[in-house]
C-alpha cells in the first residue's frame, strides 16, 4: 500500500488533478483506491460501459473534461485504445495492469509496487 501510495505521490496528482478509473473491479483497481485514500488523492471509478458500449464516447468525454485527471488507471489497455483516442487522452499518462496502446507509452501497474515510499 504504501509503495502504490508513493507512485501516486510521484506523479504530482492532487484533488485538481485525481484519478481516472477506467476498469471493471479487480485487485489492482482496488489497492490503487487503496494507496490514493492513504494519500488523499481523489479517485473517480467511471463505468466501463461509457468507453466499450458508445460509439461516440461523448459521455466519457464529458466526463473526462469535468476530472481533467493526472492520471488514468485501465485493467486491459487494448481494450480501452479507441475510446481513450476518441476523448482526447493522449497527454495524460495511463497505468494498466495489463496491455498496451499503439504508438504511446503505458506504465504498468506492477512498476507502482517497484517504489520506494518515502517520509513525503
Amino acid at each position: 500500500m504504501h509503495a502504490i501510495g508513493q507512485g501516486i505521490v510521484e506523479r504530482r496528482l492532487n484533488p485538481a488533478r485525481p484519478i481516472m478509473i477506467l476498469a471493471e473491479n479487480g485487485i489492482d483497481h482496488g489497492l490503487l483506491v487503496l494507496g490514493a485514500m492513504h494519500v488523499g488523492i481523489p479517485v473517480a471509478p467511471v463505468s466501463t460501459a461509457y468507453a466499450r458500449m458508445s460509439q461516440d464516447f461523448g459521455k466519457l468525454k464529458y466526463i473526462y473534461d469535468l476530472l481533467q485527471p493526472g492520471v488514468i488507471y485501465v485493467d486491459e489497455a487494448d481494450r480501452y485504445t479507441s475510446a481513450l483516442e476518441k476523448i482526447g487522452a493522449g497527454k495524460v499518462e495511463v497505468i494498466a495492469s495489463r496491455g498496451s496502446l499503439p504508438g504511446r507509452r503505458v506504465t504498468a501497474f506492477s512498476s507502482l509496487l517497484d517504489v520506494r515510499p518515502s517520509p513525503q
